[in-house]
């Protein structure tokens, strides 16, 4: 693993990037290093997808994030005032067995997590009704399809069917949609949009202190870990099955957005399906904010090498 400012501007020599400033962070008193370069958002991509490709002799995971300070400041400045590995956010979430709040301790913690299990056993979200669920399910299936399932008694149709939660309902269109209509699959009009990927005014390309890019949260502090219900060693452990399962890779980290590319899409609709539901159980506002359904956003994920989720107050 690369250490010094020097040695990165040897490796970066005849780049576009070998005259951009670098600076080394260290990460609080862990003895660990994380080196930052400045870039452009003209081209935050093309400069990730460089140290993405150099990360073999970098032996560091690359990452970009938004800074929000003073634009008119020096680049080292502006990082002292991001204040990346502030630990604030990390005590105030729920713990469960971990040990403490420093990078190794969430690490550490995240090894013992059962992803499934933990989704399963957040807090059913009671903010919608299973009626306004069911009506709001069958005016998106009329007004996209042009028809709708025939329910002649709501409650006994709930019962039969053995609904009970807003996600039930989506799941249960969603297979029925893939049976009854046309082209089921197909991107409604709006296509992507929900996913496209934030574009700060200011971002630093971060050098993480390992290859392991999904153990990013433990260093800086990702929104949706925090509510009382989700923590980051769950989110570690999240980021490691999706990049067993889908080669996901994290782009970037703007503190309450992060973007992944993936190598592999879900294969088959229900795949689609139960990671929509997993993102939207750890990123609801990927979802409410755009005002899309789960059953939508899963039709997306079957379309789409870039995932975008968004978690915010």
């Amino acid at each position: 693993m690369i250490e010094t400012v020097e040695e990165l501007r040897d490796l970066l020599r005849g780049t576009f990037l070998e005259l951009n400033d670098i600076v080394a962070m260290s990460v609080l008193d862990t003895g660990e290093t994380v080196l930052a370069i400045e870039v452009k958002n003209s081209n935050s991509f093309e400069a990730w997808s460089l140290l993405r490709n150099l990360a073999h002799q970098t032996g560091r995971w690359p990452v970009l994030t938004a800074l929000w300070v003073n634009p008119s400041q020096s680049f080292d400045a502006q990082l002292r005032d991001a204040d990346l590995f502030n630990r604030f956010y990390f005590q105030g979430e729920c713990r469960d067995s971990r040990r403490g709040d420093n990078p190794d301790a969430i690490i550490e913690a995240s090894k013992a997590i059962d992803v499934e299990k933990y989704l399963v056993g957040f807090p059913l979200d009671d903010s919608l009704s299973i009626d306004d669920a069911l009506e709001i399910a069958l005016e998106e299936t009329q007004r996209a399809f042009g028809k709708k399932p025939l329910i002649e008694n709501r409650l006994v149709f709930l019962h039969q069917e053995s609904l009970s939660t807003p996600d039930d309902i989506e799941r249960w269109f969603f297979e029925w949609e893939i049976k009854q209509c046309p082209d089921p699959l197909s991107l409604p009009e709006y296509g992507l949009r929900h996913l496209e990927w934030f574009e700060p005014e200011k971002e630093a390309l971060l050098l993480m202190p390992s290859m392991r890019g999904w153990e990013t949260p433990a260093y800086i502090n990702w929104y949706a870990a925090g509510g009382g219900r989700c923590n980051s060693q769950l989110i570690i452990a999240l980021l490691e099955e999706w990049h067993s399962k889908y080669g996901a890779e994290l782009v970037a980290h703007h503190g309450t957005m992060i973007h992944l590319v993936v190598a592999h899409r879900p294969s088959t609709p229900d795949e689609a399906f139960h990671l929509a539901w997993q993102q939207n159980r750890v990123a609801p506002c990927t979802t409410i904010l755009p005002g899309i359904s789960l059953r939508d956003h899963a039709r997306a994920l079957l379309h789409t090498n870039q995932w975008f989720l968004h978690e915010r107050p």
